[in-house]
């Protein structure tokens, strides 16, 4: 018993040193630093719905996952005063392709993933749209931050080889 514990401080404390020396190195740049802006709060916006149709509300939360190399987010639409989770995903760093990428699934069950580009203060995303029943479709996202607490999210969609603007959405932080 006295060896194994004997054992177990030696190892630590070989083991201890090296992490210790590591935590004490400047911190890289992260990849992800650029997408620093979005947690904190909740950002909210309103698709104006039609006669027969309420507004549609959506609220996005980002947080940082725990070891700090994901940014993960989560969105509920809601309409008449009721909410439903509608995407749980994350942002993170793909080190074999050298780019940001974004990972998500809806509430169908379907995956969205693909690669993010920046562009100034925009974000473009290249989406793969995969449903449940295993069918893709491919979309374009802008995302593009007009301030500390305000951004649109600008959604493309293919048509006649072209990209075509789907729908843009105004967030602002609450």
């Amino acid at each position: 018993m006295k060896k194994t514990l004997l054992f177990a401080c030696l190892i630590t404390a070989v083991l201890w040193r090296p992490a210790a020396r590591a935590a004490d190195a400047p911190a890289a740049v992260s990849p992800l630093a650029a997408l620093a802006w979005m947690p904190g709060g909740v950002w909210h916006a309103e698709i104006p719905g039609d006669k027969d149709t309420p507004v549609t509300t959506i609220d996005l939360r980002f947080t940082w996952s725990e070891n700090q190399h994901a940014l993960l987010f989560n969105t509920a639409f809601g309409q008449g005063g009721r909410s439903a989770p509608t995407y749980s995903g994350m942002y993170a760093w793909n080190g074999a392709t050298k780019k940001l990428v974004i990972f998500y699934t809806d509430r169908g069950g379907g995956l969205i993933e693909g690669p993010v580009t920046a562009e100034g203060d925009s974000f473009v995303h290249e989406l793969t749209i995969i449903g449940a029943d295993g069918k893709a479709e491919q979309a374009r996202v802008r995302l593009t931050k007009i301030g500390p607490d305000a951004f649109t999210n600008t959604i493309f969609v293919p048509k006649d080889g072209q990209w075509v603007k789907f729908v843009e959405v105004h967030y602002a932080r609450r």
